[in-house]
């Protein structure tokens, strides 16, 4: 049996753009796998955003809605959560003030995603408890350096 470390790069790139990322390529900070769930009702900008975060060696968490959010947090315990603000029912700044409510989740990382621009989303985001505000249409290197600060501050605080 091939273990994951002897495919070959062919294999591995065939394997990730399959989309299954193998365990040895998992981003860790400090041997913990780093786990990112990503909320948007946009099929089209979950699946872009999700295989982006993948090939950078993230494990993703996709929801689409409050209630497969809460129920993927519970379950998959992520590390940082990217909330998109519009959705149907309740929204992200509703939703992230939900999950402020729960002890684990005081911690955790939360970005609102927006299309909307401004010093008043800014003000929402923080007033519903986000660490953040990143904007649509975004840049992936953006959201590739927020995410390492993000995640290593947790990490930082965690070591305290």
């Amino acid at each position: 049996n091939l273990t994951p470390d002897m495919w070959s790069p062919d294999r591995r790139r065939d394997l990730t753009y399959a989309g299954i990322i193998e365990y040895s390529r998992l981003k860790k900070m400090n041997d913990i796998i780093q786990k990112i769930l990503i909320v948007d009702d946009n099929d089209t900008h979950l699946r872009l955003i999700a295989k982006v975060l993948a090939m950078e060696g993230y494990q993703v968490f996709t929801a689409q809605n409050a209630e497969a959010t809460i129920s993927s947090i519970t379950e998959n315990k992520p590390n940082l959560v990217i909330l998109d603000v519009v959705m149907p029912g309740t929204n992200g700044y509703e939703l992230c003030k939900i999950l402020r409510q729960t002890p684990y989740n005081l911690q955790l990382p939360i970005v609102m995603l927006t299309a909307v621009q401004g010093e008043d989303e800014r003000i929402l985001a923080k007033e519903a408890g986000a660490n953040g505000v990143w904007s649509k249409p975004f840049d992936i290197d953006t959201i590739r350096e927020n995410i390492t600060i993000l995640l290593g501050d947790r990490q930082d605080q965690g070591s305290q």
